[in-house]
Order: structure tokens, then C-alpha cells, then sequence
């Protein structure tokens, strides 16, 4: 199979100088990256597009993932996790007679070569498929569970544990205490995590994480629904809130008042934001973390899906120097995003927004409430 050069096709097909070219190339050697790398990175070039020239140019077909395809465990366990990672391929159906693979790089012989010792033992014969670089590496992440990354974290814990209350016993310095204490904390810093990536992964608006009499449940709201993802066991608890807590920037010792923060981390290679609100139960205190995906949530006000009437009459109040618009609704019926549609409008160089959060705490049930003012100063016209 004839190597795929999609600098060279570029060229010879006017899409790319030979200036441009000889520059990616010697880019792609000093980075010790493929060119089709430097091509996406600058633009030069879409995923898709690479993607029909290369199934164009080795005679392959391609693979199209939707975006919420799943892939049978089964099927995708047949390529070892490292053997996938390594060869950069995926396994992701297979019938009586065939295994469908799509590989990001099909040229490659040692991939080749792997792929016949895994179906040899199968009795099934190959077909190969051309795959987006984007796809491989959202299927990837399949192969470690978000189960099997909790089972992990908390057998992780119980070891510590028990080897925190054997040496107990025969610790005589304080040094040493220390390190055992941050030594604990490491699998409730990885389930944390755990948690928030998974619920990111899948497109969750929110967690909510709630001690129960016996039990600790987190739960996420998906399509504004809530649903119970995970079950932890109630002794943990106290350290999950205080990784929450730091992360927050909140103060761990206060449990008798709601609190409100904010985080953001890097999460697959997207900024995403974190607003977080801790408030007391009759169990101990609650935790719910709201999503704010930037890449999701951002649409435009014609996007919002509001009528014809509605849409002219928001946009005829935006235009008003003063008064109030109100959004309303419960959660996840679309507030923020339409707030970030107005701001997109409202946000110019002649215009100085503000936002601020209001807290207010409703007796006697005590629940948080958070609701948002967005305020525009504009020069009189």
C-alpha cells in the first residue's frame, strides 16, 4: 500500500505552494510529527476533508462516527487497549465472517501485521476503514470505564487505609504523619476528577453530589434530566467535599452556611468552567457543580429556537437603553446559553457589562438559589 503524502497531493492539486510545503515538512521533522498535523493545526486543511483524500488516495472506505454512536465493549476490548493506542486503530463491529476496523494510519505495516495475528485466532477475515484522528481518540478513552476508574480509586483508598492503621502503631514522628496524610488524599484527588470528566464526556449540565443516610450518590443532569450514576460508600464523604472545597477555593472548615465558587480545568485539550455550591442537609452537606462547556453551551440568538414574535421582541428590548430582561425557568431549560447569546450582542466596545451573582437563601428549607443580572451601561444616543 502506497504510502499517503497529503502534503504532496496538496501541491500537485493547487491547494498548497511548494514554499508552504517544504516549511510544513521541516516543521513536521523538528516537532517529530506527522504533516497531517501542521496541516489541521494551521488551518490548512479540515478533518474531514484529510479524511475523504486520504480514503480517496488509498482506495479505502471511510468511517463517519455519529456523535453519540457507541461502540459494543465487546467488540471494542477484541484490540488491546495498548496495541489501539499504539497503532492508533479501533475495533468497531463485527458479524460472523468479518472484523470492521477503521485505522487513522492504514499504511502502516506493523498495524497491518497486528491486525492479522488478532483475527487469525478469531477466524474472521478484516475490512478496513478509514478513521478521523478526532474519533480514535473519543473511542479510546472507552476502554477505561468511569466504574472501573471508581473501583480503582476506592480499592486505592481502602489500601491506604489499612496501611495507615498498621503503622499507627509505630509512627513517632510528625513528618510522618504528614506524608501519610497526603498520601491518602491521591485516590480521592483521581475519583474527584474522575467524576467531573466523566460527567464533561458525557455533556452533563450538572453534578450533584449527596450524602443519603448509608450512602453517598452523585448524580448527573443530562438533557435536563437527573439520573444516579454512581453509589460511594458514605465514609468518604467528608474527603470528596473537602477536594470540591479546595478546588473552589471554599473554606473547608465551614459547614454550617452555603457557599459559592468557582473552578475551571482542562479537560480533552477544552477550558471548560466550573461553578460550584456547597449548602447544608439533614445527611451534611450538599454539593451541585454546574457544567459551563464554552464549545456546548454557545449559540447565537437565532440558534435558541425562540418564535419569529419573541425573537424581534428580545431583539427590540436589547436596543433599549435601560430597563430589564428577565430569564427564567428551571434548571437546565436553557437560561445560561440564552444569556450567552445576549451577551455576544450586547458585549461591544461601547458597552460595559457587568454580571453579578445573587444568592439568596430561601427559609425554612434553606435551598440555594442562584440567579444572574446582567447589566449594560450605554452611551445615551
Amino acid at each position: 500500500m502506497a504510502n499517503f503524502d497529503p502534503v504532496q497531493i496538496l501541491v500537485s492539486q493547487n491547494k498548497l505552494s511548494q514554499d508552504n510545503a517544504q516549511k510544513i515538512i521541516i516543521e513536521a521533522n523538528t516537532r517529530k510529527v506527522n504533516t497531517e498535523t501542521i496541516l489541521l493545526e494551521r488551518n490548512l486543511i479540515s478533518e474531514d476533508d484529510l479524511l475523504k483524500l486520504k480514503s480517496d488516495f488509498l482506495k479505502l472506505p471511510m468511517k463517519v462516527f455519529e456523535e453519540k454512536e457507541v461502540i459494543p465493549r465487546e467488540t471494542l476490548l477484541i484490540i488491546p487497549q495498548e496495541s489501539a493506542k499504539y497503532y492508533q486503530m479501533i475495533s468497531f463491529y463485527k458479524d460472523d465472517k468479518f472484523l470492521y476496523v477503521g485505522m487513522v494510519n492504514p499504511t502502516s505495516s506493523e498495524a497491518q501485521n497486528a491486525l492479522k495475528f488478532i483475527v487469525q485466532g478469531l477466524g474472521l477475515s478484516l475490512k478496513i476503514f478509514v478513521i478521523k484522528y478526532s474519533d480514535f481518540l473519543r473511542y479510546l478513552k472507552s476502554y477505561t470505564t468511569f466504574g472501573e476508574e471508581v473501583t480503582l480509586a476506592l480499592s486505592q483508598r481502602r489500601q491506604q487505609a489499612e496501611r495507615q492503621v498498621r503503622t499507627t502503631r509505630q509512627k513517632t514522628m510528625i513528618d510522618l504523619d504528614q506524608s501519610m496524610a497526603s498520601s491518602e488524599e491521591a485516590p480521592i484527588i483521581k475519583l474527584v476528577s474522575d467524576i467531573i470528566r466523566n460527567a464533561v464526556n458525557q455533556r452533563a449540565s450538572d453534578i450533584h453530589i449527596e450524602p443519603e443516610r448509608n450512602r453517598l450518590r452523585v448524580r448527573y443532569r443530562i438533557d435536563g434530566d437527573l439520573s444516579s450514576v454512581l453509589f460511594l460508600p458514605k465514609e468518604i464523604h467528608p474527603s470528596v467535599l473537602t477536594r470540591v472545597k479546595i478546588l473552589s477555593n471554599l473554606k473547608i472548615d465551614e459547614t454550617r452556611i452555603p457557599q459559592d465558587g468557582r473552578f475551571s480545568a482542562l479537560i480533552s485539550g477544552k477550558q471548560i468552567d466550573f461553578r460550584v455550591s456547597t449548602f447544608p442537609t439533614a445527611n451534611d452537606e450538599k454539593v451541585a457543580i454546574r457544567i459551563l462547556d464554552p464549545s456546548v453551551g454557545l449559540k447565537t440568538i437565532d440558534d435558541l429556537g425562540v418564535s419569529k414574535w419573541n425573537l424581534e421582541k428580545i431583539k427590540q428590548a436589547m436596543k433599549k437603553p435601560f430597563g430589564m430582561i428577565l430569564v427564567t425557568g428551571p434548571t437546565g431549560s436553557g437560561k445560561t446559553t440564552t444569556l450567552y447569546a445576549i451577551l455576544q450582542i450586547l458585549s461591544q466596545d461601547s458597552t460595559n457589562v457587568v454580571t453579578l451573582s445573587l444568592i439568596h437563601i430561601s427559609e425554612p428549607t434553606r435551598l440555594l438559589s442562584i440567579s444572574y443580572a446582567v447589566f449594560c451601561l450605554k452611551k445615551k444616543t
